[in-house]
């Protein structure tokens, strides 16, 4: 039986792999913007494989025996992060391992650019370059500034459309989604690749695949692959039940306070914020809509506050669908959320519904430095799409009432 066991999740395992490299298979079809930009479908695994891995596993008890216990001892052991550097470094000396300090030349496995950073094809013709030398490792996504309409902005995204065209890569137009979503979302960030992109947000890419159950075949898979005396830099351990909801700011990620400690202070809000590539997926509309929906339970009014405005922008087309699928997003519309196309939108300080000038607004995104979100006389503040839901709903910076606070977490300022 377990041999059977084996069988049938080595062809899950291998079918899965395979669907990961042909996006042709079983795709959802999904409302195009208006583009010359190749539109790649959203892929969803099928039912009958969401579960296979865990369900067949967890019942298998000698799991250690069905691995190699062979491991060879190599010389100079290697960190996961050095070994995947090491697999996409260019011009190593022969024999050359790659070390935590060193400096190599990588060629990626994927790069992504978006409309913000044009310059980059522009300097690119500018030097008298004609063609991109592998057209399926570039990705470019249009999502920073999709509801401005000027004509420079309408150019500038027909420029982008032209060169994309022209040097035969991977494209997505105004409103498909945010580029960081989109990399995931079609498989071009997977685990173990090295991705870069013109973005400082690129770095979640390191979280995919980073969240997952584990049980006792995946523990046996990691003794039997991992490097025993490979050593990180800085190491460190956390409770997660110790963890309490932080909101963070005014205007610096680096200031982090208890939520408790500010719904203790009362703070109004005017502008409230589910958007950018951080907080605006399915999961994090359905838990915004949660708080409206248990407010309604409590025969309280699921409405945003009067005198706040509430904006949702999902990261994706195929993300907003899924929330509408799930009824999430008209539960937002009727608590009087506004809806924006999928984009970068407020989180770069674009688009309507910036802060102005005297305005506190609390969001779901990723950065919060002073006029990133519109006036450097406004103050913005990062938190949790429940946190912003339920801020939304009371008009001020509040919880949705079921978290609770650990003790001995006090305010903590980290560096400046």
């Amino acid at each position: 039986m377990n041999s059977l066991r084996t069988a049938v999740t080595v062809k899950a395992w291998r079918a899965a792999l395979l669907r990961s490299k042909s996006f042709g298979a079983r795709t959802r079809s999904f409302p195009v913007v208006a583009t010359k930009f190749r539109f790649r479908a959203y892929i969803s695994t099928a039912p009958r494989l969401q579960n296979t891995f865990q369900s067949h596993c967890d019942s298998v008890s000698n799991a250690p025996h069905l691995l190699p216990t062979y491991k060879p001892d190599p010389a100079t052991p290697q960190t996961l992060t050095e070994k995947i550097v090491q697999r996409y470094s260019v011009g190593l000396a022969p024999g050359k391992v790659v070390k935590s300090g060193d400096y190599v030349t990588i060629k990626p496995h994927h790069c992504m650019t978006h409309d913000n950073s044009w310059p980059v094809a522009q300097k690119f013709m500018a030097i008298g370059a004609s063609k991109i030398k592998d057209s399926r490792q570039i990705v470019i996504t249009i999502d920073h500034d999709v509801t401005n309409k000027p004509e420079a902005n309408l150019k500038k995204y027909r420029l982008t459309d032209e060169f994309a065209t022209k040097q035969g890569v991977d494209g997505y137009g105004a409103g498909r989604g945010i580029g960081h979503q989109i990399m995931i979302e079609e498989g071009y960030a997977w685990p173990s690749t090295l991705t870069v992109a013109s973005d400082s947000h690129s770095n979640v890419y390191g979280g995919v695949g980073r969240v997952f159950p584990v049980d006792e075949m995946l523990v046996s898979w990691y003794r039997a692959k991992a490097t025993s005396a490979a050593r990180s830099d800085s190491p460190s351990k956390d409770h997660i039940s110790t963890i309490a909801p932080i909101v963070a700011g005014p205007n610096s990620v680096k200031i982090a306070t208890p939520l408790k400690d500010l719904e203790a202070q009362d703070i109004s809000i005017n502008k409230a914020y589910l958007v950018s590539c951080t907080n605006s997926r399915a999961s994090d509309i359905a838990a915004a809509a949660r708080v409206f929906r248990q407010a309604s339970n409590d025969g309280k009014p699921a409405r945003v506050a009067p005198g706040v405005k509430l904006f949702v922008a999902a990261a994706s087309i195929p993300e907003q669908q899924i929330a509408e699928e799930a009824g999430d997003w008209q539960v937002l519309l009727d608590a009087g959320a506004e809806a924006l196309p999928s984009g970068c939108a407020q989180c770069i300080g674009l688009g309507p519904g910036l802060l102005e000038p005297g305005e506190v607004g609390i969001s779901a995104s990723n950065r919060n430095y002073k006029g990133r979100m519109g006036s450097v006389e406004a103050k913005a503040y990062l938190a949790s799409p429940e946190v912003v839901a339920a801020s939304a709903l009371k008009g001020k910076i509040a919880g949705p009432g079921w978290y609770h606070k650990p003790e001995g977490v006090k305010k903590i300022i980290i560096g400046e």
